[in-house]
């Protein structure tokens, strides 16, 4: 199973006034006959991403998936080469993270029927993700993942088949890359998400499943329990080497496994934040809980208030 990586924008705020600040977004990350893009809207949300590869002597393909992003809910559209047909991803939001997801893909001509893969997610008290349950194929195929926190990110998760334990993944982090983009990148919880090449990287770089991913990873071990029923084998296992440029950005990653396999990164600066703005309650405004999920109006804690001259304050409700 292929993973994919990345990351969010997050606009710091304090009492009484928006700070400008200029900070680098991921644009593109490159490697040989691969290539993957990403645009965004302006909210700093990941609005579209493209990937694109090329065999030797054929014509290049590219897959691209567009986010749209509610109150309620998030949409991701996956659109493959030159198909009339789209699989769509849609998650379900309460207060503000993912309680379920489905996914609808299309047609499939051979067996005339819409193949859709399930997902229920579970949360403990620190609004960590500690288990997901998955319906895939029409609901034939049942897995449970069970995962286990450890300093910011999920270092253990068990994978069962119809009740019986499969095989395990241990993930280690580098706390030296804390970059949300590459942290996207390599999020864990693709082992769990991603579905026949929909990775949901918008939800990863919101940080939509609860509590965020805090660094990029550093090895990735699995267990295998059952071989024929586990997707990975210990022959997958890698290990991930960061590079940074003089601005601290990394400009390249390696994933060491069987095979070595290197990515270039590529940066765009931008600058968030406006200036202060007294709110006085009753001016047009949009409002956001702190994970920055649109709401239809405040609701009782702190919020995000972005007034319709585009200011932005924190209020207590």
């Amino acid at each position: 199973m292929k993973r994919q990586i990345i990351m969010t924008t997050a606009v710091f705020l304090l009492s009484g006034a928006a700070y400008a600040q200029s900070s680098s977004r991921l644009s593109k990350v490159t490697n040989g006959q691969q290539s993957y893009s990403f645009e965004y809207n302006k909210a700093g949300q990941l609005a579209k991403t493209a990937f694109q590869f090329t065999y030797s002597d054929e014509t290049p393909e590219t897959f691209t998936d567009v986010y749209t992003y509610a109150s309620d809910k998030i949409e991701q559209v996956h659109s493959e080469g030159n198909s009339s047909l789209d699989d769509v991803r849609t998650a379900v939001l309460a207060d503000g993270r993912i309680s379920e997801e489905t996914i609808v893909m299309g047609l499939d001509k051979n067996a005339g029927r819409e193949d859709v893969c399930h997902f229920h997610c579970t949360y403990n008290d620190f609004n960590e993700l500690v288990k997901v349950e998955t319906d895939r194929a029409n609901g034939t195929e049942r897995e449970i993942y069970e995962l286990t926190w450890t300093d910011g990110g999920p270092s253990h998760i068990r994978m069962y088949k119809e009740g019986v334990q499969v095989g395990e993944i241990y993930i280690t982090y580098n706390t030296s890359i804390a970059n949300p983009y590459v942290v996207m990148l390599g999020n864990p919880l693709s082992h769990i998400f991603g579905y026949e090449n929909i990775v949901p990287y918008g939800q990863f770089l919101g940080n939509y499943y609860g509590a965020p991913v805090k660094y990029a990873p550093e090895t990735v071990e699995y267990r295998v329990v059952e071989p024929n029923l586990f997707h990975w084998a210990a022959a997958d296992n890698y290990r991930m080497f960061y590079v940074k440029n003089e601005n601290g950005e990394v400009e390249r990653f390696t994933q060491m496994s069987a095979e070595q396999t290197t990515f270039n990164a590529e940066w765009v600066k931008v600058t968030t934040g406006i200036a202060s703005h007294n709110y006085d309650g009753t001016s047009s405004a949009t409002y956001y809980n702190m994970n920055g999920v649109p709401q239809t109006a405040p609701r009782k804690g702190l919020n995000i208030v972005r007034m319709s001259d585009g200011s932005v304050r924190k209020v207590l409700k």
